[in-house]
């Protein structure tokens, strides 16, 4: 059996390098084919559009209408640029050494993926106990060589596609909207760019949280000129106009932060059990970390999903008060001590029987 799993490892790492080998041949040819379609369209561009040289295209394609060539569907009288537009040598050369730099860039990535690949059957062999073959260590040799010479291409000609760039921008006439492959290349903005976040930006000074909303403190009061507390904030915005837009919207935030400060200013005399309970919800409501937590912890204990987040931030707020945590009174626990008194029992053995609170 250990003869057979051998010879299958040692067959199966072979038929891996049987595909790697024709991954790089089918890079190799789709390379080509790239610079091929690059370098036609570039030709497009720097073709002189004279009425002479349009006689001369059109000629030559009649000579070869019954020809169909294999240019995935190009034909040869393609619509040339207009006569009006003249561009610059430099920025020809600076099209063609893009071309090299992208080619450069892509042989760096095989060359990278093919050291990912060749790492992992040498660590497998490692595993198994067996013994390196020749052709791997040629493999080795071979990349250790061709991965400098690589990097070095790839460095020299985005050194080249930079020095061509600013002698563009500084001898030749600047495009306006330059063509999309240079404007990618280098960085450049462009009008097809479609941005996916959110309009709100991580940056812009808010404490919008948008995940739990209903639940977590939004105090944007603070962020004003003129700073306010939460009663002025909210007396301001009662005081203002009964037609403004999102009137109901304000009045509701600047509520519930008023709710929020007030949390621990309602708590019951002499109840120790219900301060603490309100010092966690006043806490829970101004940390985004606690509520991630809890919503965890709920889901990972009912193997509930919560679809609806503002219903579950509401029931939150609605059940809260009617744990043990909540409902237990400071008269019980009075009633506690004085048993324990009566009969003699140290007091933290009485603490120590009853239940911890429920969260």
């Amino acid at each position: 059996m250990q003869l057979l799993r051998t010879d299958y490892h040692t067959k199966e790492t072979e038929y891996e390098g049987l595909e790697v080998d024709l991954d790089q041949l089918e890079e190799d040819s789709n390379r080509l084919e790239i610079r091929f379609f690059r370098t036609l369209a570039m030709a497009d561009i720097t073709t002189d559009n004279t009425k002479e040289h349009d006689v001369q295209a059109k000629a030559e394609a009649q000579e070869s209408a019954g020809m169909r060539s294999m240019l995935m569907g190009i034909l040869p009288d393609r619509p040339s640029v207009e006569p009006s537009v003249e561009v610059h040598p430099l920025w020809s050369d600076l099209s063609d050494a893009i071309a090299e730099m992208n080619i450069a860039q892509e042989e760096v990535d095989d060359i990278l993926s093919y050291r990912e690949e060749l790492t992992y059957n040498l660590g497998l062999k490692e595993r198994t106990n067996r013994t390196v073959s020749a052709t791997e260590l040629e493999r080795l040799r071979n990349f250790r060589a061709d991965e400098p010479v690589q990097l070095a291409r790839l460095e020299e000609a985005t050194t080249r596609v930079r020095e061509l760039y600013k002698r563009c921008m500084a001898e030749a006439a600047p495009h306006e909207d330059p063509p999309y492959h240079i404007a990618f290349a280098l960085g450049l903005p462009t009008d097809d760019e479609i941005i996916l976040d959110d309009s709100t930006s991580d940056t812009e000074e808010t404490f919008f949280y948008r995940r739990h909303p209903a639940l977590l403190s939004q105090p944007h009061h603070l962020l004003r000129r003129e700073p306010l507390t939460v009663l002025s904030n909210l007396k301001q915005v009662a005081k203002s106009h009964m037609n403004t837009v999102d009137r109901g919207d304000q009045m509701r935030a600047a509520f519930k932060e008023y709710e929020i400060s007030c949390i621990l200013r309602d708590t019951k005399a002499m109840n120790k059990t219900d301060y603490i309970n309100r010092w966690l919800l006043q806490y829970l409501r101004i940390s985004p970390l606690q509520v991630e937590i809890l919503a965890t912890i709920f889901t990972n204990s009912t193997h509930l999903k919560i679809v609806d987040t503002k219903r579950w931030e509401l029931d939150v707020l609605f059940q809260w008060w009617k744990d043990e945590a909540a409902i237990r009174s400071v008269e019980s626990i009075s009633k506690s001590a004085l048993t324990a008194t009566q009969l003699d029992v140290p007091a933290d053995e009485i603490e120590s029987d009853m239940e911890p609170p429920e969260r």
